[in-house]
């Protein structure tokens, strides 16, 4: 579902072209074309890549596409699409791990692609593929993850629970990584800690929902204020649009300056360069 705004499982979200809603499964306008008279899954216009979300996206709102753009890709697992297409290597994970894997690459090549790059250009894959590896670790301190300072390596720790939202933090590392750690360094010479003061500590800036068990979720994954995990966690909310709003939906003051810090850098970290700052 690429250049969406993802929300609750509950609610519509924009797919560029048309809203999708999520518990029916289905758009909420139809396709103003029939794509292929000759499937007769095609004139259920208000239905999502012929049902099939997990193998296929539509880029144009009119067509069901290979996520890859390869017409001869129907046959390969989930785990031969991460490997071949995106140079992600899953070692020991669980069928829907790796699904869920899958669909984190998917949501951080649609938002790479914002930025006229993609998850192989902005990782560099084709010549240093990202391995996922299950250990058989202790989760000690609650990280869940742990990604070798080389990026080239997300060891997940036993017991932890794998989410999509876990895997696209943790690819915020490899990326942060990957360039030296520059979009981490620049998060430390913004100094936005003058512009808002006391906002800094968690979880201001992001995006928080009730929720029955817990009291309060929030939608980050590391208490630890390095730069590091900062960025980790802005790249998961970006890729997710997973920023804190008001009751009128608009971004707060927070979340506002940590979109700013991420969009403003995003086309120059892709360039190896430095953001030029606020």
């Amino acid at each position: 579902m690429s250049s969406s705004s993802t929300n609750e499982c509950n609610k519509t979200a924009p797919l560029s072209f048309r809203w999708y809603r999520a518990y029916l499964n289905h758009f909420t306008q139809p396709d103003t074309i029939i794509p292929d008279p000759g499937d007769p899954k095609s004139y259920n216009r208000y239905a999502y890549v012929n049902y099939n979300p997990l193998k296929y996206t539509d880029p144009t709102g009119h067509s069901c596409a290979d996520v890859a753009g390869e017409e001869d890709c129907v046959d390969l697992t989930p785990e031969e699409l991460l490997d071949i297409f995106y140079g992600v290597v899953a070692i020991g994970l669980l069928p829907d791990e790796i699904l869920m894997a899958l669909s984190a690459v998917r949501m951080v090549n649609s938002m790479l692609a914002k930025y006229h790059s993609s998850f192989v250009e902005a990782f560099g894959t084709n010549d240093n593929s990202i391995t996922l590896v299950q250990t058989n670790k202790i989760n000690i301190d609650g990280n869940g993850a742990y990604t070798n300072p080389d990026g080239t390596q997300i060891e997940f720790y036993s017991g932890t629970d794998f989410s999509v939202g876990l895997i696209i933090h943790e690819f915020g590392h490899v990326f942060d990584f990957r360039l030296g750690e520059t979009p981490a360094q620049d998060w430390n010479t913004w100094n936005l800690e003058d512009d808002y003061p006391g906002w800094i500590s968690r979880p201001a800036g992001f995006k928080q929902s009730p929720d029955e068990n817990q009291g309060l979720y929030t939608y980050y994954f590391s208490d630890n204020l390095t730069a590091g995990e900062e960025f980790a966690d802005m790249f998961l909310a970006l890729t997710m649009d997973w920023w804190e709003t008001d009751s009128r939906e608009i971004r707060t003051d927070a979340a506002q300056a940590r979109y700013q810090y991420m969009n403003t850098g995003m086309p120059f970290w892709l360039q190896g360069q430095h953001s030029p700052g606020p």
